[in-house]
């Protein structure tokens, strides 16, 4: 009883059991229907921000993550692919920056 008091004041957070369950609804509702995609964005943005994700998140469940994540792609939602799922992407860091020069004066 202590421990889930404990567990409670640490702020939010989920238990393995809890996203299994989450993730069994949300691939439920992007398979069910076009109006839950956006629900399904925030969930999976949801867990993927818990404090304890790292810990919680085991090959299986990323396996079901990226599914999810790929889903929503495919029905239309730009997306850019979490990290946390996908790794960086190759160009990380060596993006080109094109340098911007002002307009000094210009047409009247």
């Amino acid at each position: 009883m202590e421990a889930e008091k404990n567990d409670q004041q640490s702020g939010p957070g989920y238990t393995k059991e809890q996203i299994v369950a989450y993730l069994a609804e949300i691939e439920e509702k992007v398979l069910g229907s076009n109006e839950a995609y956006l629900h399904s964005v925030l969930a999976l943005d949801r867990i993927l921000r818990d404090p304890h994700a790292g810990d919680l998140l085991d090959d299986n469940l990323k396996a079901q993550m990226k599914d999810l994540w790929r889903k929503l792609k495919s029905a239309g939602i730009k997306l850019a692919d979490p990290p946390a799922l996908f790794g960086l992407p190759e160009n990380f860091g060596k993006e080109k920056v094109e340098e911007v020069k002002p307009i000094v004066g210009g047409s009247e």
